[in-house]
């Protein structure tokens, strides 16, 4: 085949892929931001894992067995405009992890909580201890320099329902949320469960986001920033 054939072949395919995106009303763009639980500002004790989590760059576990102390996450990186993204978070996985570690998103248009089973990875299969579960989609969102993800720590008494505070990932996305309603949705992952995150109020998720632009190749060969800490 011609160097010529080659490029109209390369050009149709990256049009039909880009006409995917349109037809569904977003498409990614060519950067996304990780926040690293460094980036996080945490209430009362956590303590600090080395080599879990994302890159194994460290996990932070709450040291109190007290329910509600936080580890929060503020998107200042975000321009004022509101713009939309997809939001996916993770964590490191253990048998010690909570089945429900409560997850929630102040976006633009609302607030959206989700129950997150931190004993299992991310597409709700079983691992070993302190695996990385990869990313966890939250949805999509319309997002500000004010939106922040909380997570929230669960009672512990028991000592077998502790929380871990990874990574976040914000994927910037073209387009607007079909919804833009306030509502809060809560739901928990399981054995069963889809990658695919649930519509809720002020969520935008085609049924087949996902299954296009699934977080393998696409995403990975974004250009990434990494957000370590405030000192950045």
């Amino acid at each position: 085949m011609s160097i010529k054939k080659i490029s109209l072949v390369v050009a149709f395919v990256s049009l039909v892929v880009s006409s995917i995106f349109i037809n569904q009303g977003f498409k990614t763009q060519a950067a996304e931001t990780i926040y690293t639980y460094q980036s996080a500002v945490y209430s009362n004790s956590w303590n600090v894992t080395p080599g879990q989590g994302y890159n194994s760059g460290g996990v932070s576990i709450n040291g109190s067995s007290v329910a509600g102390t936080e580890a929060s996450w503020t998107f200042g990186t975000i321009q004022s405009t509101p713009e939309t993204f997809e939001v996916f978070t993770s964590w490191s996985i253990n048998p010690n992890r909570t089945s429900s570690a409560p997850y929630t998103l102040y976006h633009a248009n609302g607030v959206f909580t989700r129950q997150i089973n931190q004993e299992l990875l991310a597409n709700g299969n079983p691992g070993a201890a302190d695996q990385w579960s990869d990313w966890r989609s939250l949805g999509i969102f319309v997002l500000n320099n004010q939106s922040r993800l909380v997570l929230t720590a669960v009672d512990n008494t028991s000592g077998q329902d502790f929380v871990a505070a990874d990574s976040v990932r914000l994927l910037p996305l073209r387009g607007t949320p079909v919804s833009s309603s306030s509502a809060s949705s809560t739901d928990t992952n399981s054995s069963s469960s889809s990658s695919i995150p649930a519509t809720g109020g002020g969520v935008a998720t085609p049924a087949d986001f996902n299954q296009v632009a699934t977080g393998s190749a696409n995403r990975n060969n974004l250009n990434t920033t990494i957000r370590t800490g405030a000192s950045e």
